[in-house]
């Protein structure tokens, strides 16, 4: 606060100060929140982030090189930062985790689709996006239905990529394998959401990964104009209290203005190995 003090001097102080020292002093007050709120966010980043590298015995250098290693085959930007959960993916990788089968929901524009199909070249990744019939696939995806096509066809075009364009409401009816690895980014609202989740618990292996996306805990100021927003914090809760398993969480974005205007969350867990 001294420092603060001084900096702001008398009205006949600021009147003797040169124009960059004036300069230099306001950058330094609005910078000021955002260094708290760094602190802030690398506390944050070190309590989830980093503790899953932990748990995984894996270091973040040998996960991004992986990361990165995989982006560029596929044609992605590494140092895309809009969500943490590729190079999440590939400490899974880094340990030692394989998967025989893989499960995302929400194909979206295929992206993550193309990327875990390298990341796990010898596994079958199922993806699951709503066919251009449905009647919320407008909500979804507001472009239009020949474009979103045309670049679903160019992203899966990979070997081990399984495209299954359905509601995800009709899953428990589909002829498919457990997974051993799980990505769910589909619809994040009642009732999908609730229904995403109860499939993906149920369809997975002991010792298998779920990963969920977008998770924004109370206190998100986005909640103020999106109440709903709450739904997958909601679900996440009521099935933790009724299992043995507890969701944890990874910061999605670990960069501070993200962190200010909408701290986003992807939950995730090992299921149990026990019989």
């Amino acid at each position: 606060m001294e420092a603060y003090g001084s900096a702001s001097g008398s009205a006949r102080g600021r009147g003797h100060q040169s124009l960059p020292g004036l300069l230099s002093s306001a950058i330094d007050r609005l910078r000021r929140p955002f260094q708290v709120n760094d602190q802030r966010l690398r506390a944050l980043v070190e309590r989830h982030n980093d503790a899953f590298f932990s748990e995984l015995n894996v270091s973040r250098e040998d996960a991004t090189a992986r990361h990165v290693a995989a982006s560029k085959a596929v044609g992605l930007d590494p140092a895309q930062t809009d969500s943490v959960h590729r190079l999440a993916f590939a400490a899974l990788a880094v340990s030692g985790f394989t998967a025989r089968n893989v499960l995302e929901i929400g194909t979206y524009l295929g992206e993550t689709s193309r990327y875990l199909a390298e990341l796990f070249p010898t596994a079958e990744i199922y993806t699951v996006e709503l066919p251009g019939t449905d009647p919320i696939y407008r909500a979804f995806h507001p472009e239009l239905p020949e474009q979103h096509e045309a670049t679903l066809r160019a992203a899966l075009n990979r070997p081990n990529i399984r495209s299954l364009r359905l509601n995800s409401a009709t899953l428990f009816a589909q002829p498919l394998p457990e997974f051993d690895l799980i990505w769910l980014d589909g619809g994040h609202t009642y009732p999908e959401v609730a229904w995403d989740h109860a499939y993906s618990l149920a369809k997975l292996v002991p010792g298998g990964w779920l990963f969920s996306d977008d998770v924004v805990l109370p206190g998100n100021p986005q909640l103020r104009r999106r109440p709903d927003l709450l739904d997958v914090y909601e679900t996440l809760s009521y099935l933790g209290e009724r299992q043995l398993e507890k969701f944890r969480y990874l910061l999605k974005r670990e960069e501070v203005l993200s962190y200010l205007t909408n701290p986003k969350y992807i939950a995730y867990l090992q299921k149990s190995s026990a019989a």
